[in-house]
């Protein structure tokens, strides 16, 4: 693929959005043949996520149902609930899910974070530039800002939700928020600029472009939700053993969750670049 030809395509007009996924899929297959072992890992660890939901999530339920059998129809006291064997064993399982789940999901967005910056210097012919350890930094530096935003939600929607008696108010306000930080992770990763920078940035670059991002999005997770939804309703009726069945759920989940970073990533890349070169160009 001729990236020069892009990238003066990306500056000199606006794409359309066939142009933004065809684009996207003819760099996407240069950059498979290059990072096939960084597809691969990404692949592995979705396949491991999936294994943990599904298979320790099984687990889980297997104990709730010992303890509704149990104690399902007779009255017990808390504090010896508390105390049961039962009760151990589910919060044994329910820690081990949290613990492997947060493990297991934050290699996969460091993951990402790499292909999104790969990527990136891929169209812009700059690969020589990639740096580990500013990847690294900026992904610790998002994960703790995604975790103080994410507190800071939870109380804010509590306290919402007291007071309106209703969660429509929380989601509207976390809709809001979403459809602000539309470009924040391309211009973090993409530039060499902090994360207030990256912050203001986002917010210029977004004022009437976001139907152009959010189309794009839309239309990577409404074919995969379709997708999901057929196979695993095809899945579902031809895989009688529970096992297997959950097995190949993990496996396509690997897959399904691989191909929707990759396609995702490549193509709100081209979006980005396409709005801030025209930018740098007209300014």
């Amino acid at each position: 693929m001729d990236f020069n030809k892009l990238r003066n395509d990306l500056k000199n007009r606006y794409f359309s959005t066939w142009e933004y996924f065809s684009n996207g899929f003819n760099a996407l297959k240069v950059f498979s043949k290059k990072h096939p072992i960084l597809l691969f890992f990404h692949f592995l660890f979705s396949f491991f996520l999936g294994v943990v939901v599904i298979f320790q999530g099984a687990e889980i339920m297997v104990v709730m149902d010992k303890i509704v059998k149990k104690y399902g129809s007779a009255k017990i006291n808390s504090n010896e609930f508390v105390k049961s064997k039962e009760f151990n064993e589910l919060t044994s399982e329910v820690m081990l899910f949290i613990l492997c789940f947060i493990i297991v999901y934050l290699i996969i967005r460091f993951i990402s974070a790499v292909i999104r910056k790969k990527m990136g210097l891929e169209v812009e012919e700059r690969e020589n530039e990639f740096s580990i350890g500013e990847t690294i930094v900026k992904f610790l530096t998002i994960t703790f800002v995604n975790i103080v935003l994410q507190v800071f939600l939870i109380i804010l929607g509590i306290i919402i939700t007291v007071f309106t008696r209703s969660t429509l108010s929380f989601l509207i306000l976390w809709i809001i928020l979403q459809l602000n930080l539309l470009y924040f992770e391309e211009a973090y990763y993409l530039r060499k600029i902090n994360i207030i920078e990256a912050f203001k940035y986002n917010f210029y670059i977004s004022k009437g472009n976001r139907i152009r991002m959010l189309t794009v999005l839309l239309t990577i997770f409404t074919v995969f939700v379709g997708i999901n939804y057929f196979l695993g309703w095809l899945f579902e009726a031809t895989i009688k053993n529970q096992v297997t069945l959950m097995t190949v759920n993990a496996v396509f989940g690997g897959i399904a969750g691989l191909l929707y970073t990759v396609l995702g990533t490549m193509v709100s890349n081209l979006v980005y670049l396409n709005l801030e070169y025209i930018d740098f160009n007209n300014s």
